[in-house]
């Protein structure tokens, strides 16, 4: 059974935040057009890697947003809910509300990570 709680869809949250889909088996993360665009890009211009985030959070940010991912993988934590800096397309520093729940199999294995991230300044 995968740990989920009923009625909880993050994905659908908010409209206005940029979502994104991470399977870990693969590495590869579905980042959506909103989040791109958030953060100044095209479509095109961002692949599937989970390092589109990592490469762009601030160096100072940057423990405390692997810490933060880790706890949550480890199964310490319910959801995940963290503000830090990404780095913008025109090289400005935004500060953005991270929300994810985890996706386990039946047997605890985690399977995805799915989220939204919320531009601060902008609300």
């Amino acid at each position: 059974m995968v740990k989920h709680r009923p009625g909880c869809t993050i994905a659908l949250r908010d409209a206005t935040d940029g979502l994104w889909d991470w399977d870990l088996s693969t590495d590869k993360v579905y980042w959506s057009p909103s989040w791109k665009a958030m953060l100044g890009y095209a479509e095109s211009d961002i692949g599937p890697s989970s390092n589109e985030w990592f490469d762009r959070v601030h160096p100072e940010d940057l423990i405390t947003v692997s810490q933060a991912l880790a706890i949550h993988l480890e199964d310490q934590s319910t959801h995940l809910e963290i503000e830090h800096r990404v780095l913008d397309r025109g090289g400005v520093y935004r500060m953005i509300r991270c929300r994810a729940e985890i996706i386990r199999d039946r047997d605890g294995v985690a399977r995805r990570l799915s989220g939204s991230f919320s531009d601060v300044q902008a609300a």
